[in-house]
């Protein structure tokens, strides 16, 4: 570990890491890591969060994992939380291409607390980081390391309505073309936070104290925030789930769980991608995007899932 690195602020229901460090993935990148440690671990969780979230976020699962006797290291991926960024503002959350997200995940495998684990190891991760985690399960060398998955609404698509659709595709033609993969896309309020926008009700999570707490955070730590992607992020990202599409299984004991108030992946693809990688798909009725941040009706079912998987391979479970 290469040096202290701070953490900001507890969320709702959040526990505080062990240690949070410095660390370089293998092109130089500067990445911010956190540790979570029970006082008796009987397991290791590794938990990979979605785009525009960072290590205080985390804290909430963190939480639940530690109740269950698992340690817990987790990450800001390069282009969002305190991690380095690659675009100028720092909003944009640009990356070139996926490919470049595992490398961050080779990193946070590297590190002193997973290589000091004893296991077993589980995979758990969330929109975005479901995507990343998906792709770093179908490299032998990272499945081999893993004995079972959880994917939280996992970014197998993203959703959009017909006519957005056809319209986002011929943006992105157009400004790939020009050479702007580094620019936001041109419609909409692209530089503010999607939690400062003033959207009500949000397409988040129905825990109000949560989306309050995500608020006062943008606010008071604007190093932490993330606005729209650039083209370059969106046609990175539209390589990859088109490339998971087609990929699979995994190999992997796995479950799948997706809201049925989801309004940010595309349920149709998750259900599609899900089924190819082998995933046991788990539907919660009125949930929004952020199972593990949800409203604790919605919560306790999503953890309900998690140890009833957990439970039926062997592992540490409530």
């Amino acid at each position: 570990m290469a040096g202290d690195a701070p953490f900001l602020s507890l969320p709702p229901g959040g526990a505080e890491p062990a240690a949070c460090w410095w660390m370089q993935a293998s092109d130089g990148t500067r990445l911010r890591a956190a540790h979570w440690r029970p006082e008796t671990p009987k397991g290791f969780a590794v938990l990979l969060n979605g785009r525009t979230e960072f290590i205080e976020k985390t804290a909430v699962p963190a939480a639940e994992l530690m109740a269950r006797g698992f340690e817990v290291v987790s990450l800001d991926w390069r282009g969002q939380g305190l991690s380095d960024r690659a675009a100028t503002p720092g909003l944009k959350g640009h990356v070139g291409e996926f490919a470049e997200f595992q490398l961050d995940l080779d990193a946070l495998l590297a590190s002193a607390p997973v290589a000091a684990a004893d296991g077993p190891f589980i995979l758990v991760a969330h929109s975005m980081g479901g995507a990343i985690g998906t792709a770093g399960l179908l490299r032998p060398e990272v499945r081999s390391r893993f004995q079972a998955a959880i994917f939280s609404a996992p970014m197998y698509g993203i959703a959009m309505g017909g006519a957005m659709r056809v319209a986002a595709k011929v943006t992105l033609a157009i400004g790939i073309l020009l050479g702007k993969r580094k620019k936001w896309p041109p419609f909409g309020d692209v530089a503010t936070p999607y939690v400062l926008t003033g959207d009500d009700p949000n397409t988040l999570t129905h825990d109000q104290a949560v989306w309050d707490w995500l608020v006062e955070v943008a606010k008071a730590h604007p190093a932490l925030n993330l606005a729209m992607p650039t083209l370059g992020w969106f046609d990175a990202a539209s390589t990859e789930m088109r490339r998971l599409a087609a990929a699979g299984p995994l190999d992997l004991p796995g479950i799948c769980l997706l809201g049925g108030a989801e309004e940010i992946v595309d349920t149709d693809a998750v259900r599609r991608t899900a089924g190819r990688m082998g995933l046991e798909l788990i539907e919660i009725a009125s949930a929004k995007h952020e199972h593990l941040h949800e409203a604790p009706e919605y919560r306790t079912r999503a953890w309900a899932a998690i140890d009833t998987f957990l439970t039926a391979q062997g592992l540490p479970s409530a």
